[in-house]
């Protein structure tokens, strides 16, 4: 009698709580599909939201460099190292995003930096706005094709 219980708990329980578990995974797994493909639309919606609040954070961050950069004035020489760090900084965020309408952009900052006598404060803060300029439009075009999408 021991045995026989002793052989059920070892052999069979074991086996059959594996058969019960595979089965509730595989039951599992088609209700998700089932579920993903009947909300398939709010799914992509939530994807480009996802997508849209990234690009918004590293925005987030190139303002924050922007704004550092906006507080320093490179007529006073001990700021310049900063200044030509910071400027490093933004082209790296640049080449980061990977946008071609930025491109032009990153070049001019790139020159700047391999010429430091042609940086002045007059073309700091053109390149400040211009970027600043760059980054709503490009917040605004995808904020826009999500609200289309949405609708």
């Amino acid at each position: 009698m021991i045995n026989a219980v002793w052989n059920f708990l070892t052999g069979t329980l074991p086996a059959f709580l594996q058969f019960v578990s595979n089965a509730l995974t595989v039951t599992l797994g088609i209700i998700t599909l089932v579920a993903l493909y009947r909300h398939r639309g709010e799914l992509s919606v939530f994807l480009r939201v996802l997508a849209t609040s990234r690009l918004n954070e590293r925005f987030r961050r190139i303002r924050e460099t922007l704004t550092e950069l906006e507080h320093l004035n490179y007529e006073d020489k001990p700021t310049r190292p900063e200044i030509k760090a910071l400027l490093g900084k933004l082209t790296g965020h640049i080449r980061g995003l990977r946008v071609v309408e930025l491109d032009p952009l990153c070049i001019q900052i790139e020159a700047l930096l391999q010429k430091p006598a042609t940086i002045t404060e007059a073309r700091k803060r053109a390149i400040i706005h211009e970027l600043d300029g760059h980054l709503d439009n490009i917040s605004a075009t995808a904020t826009t094709a999500l609200v289309k999408r949405h609708e």
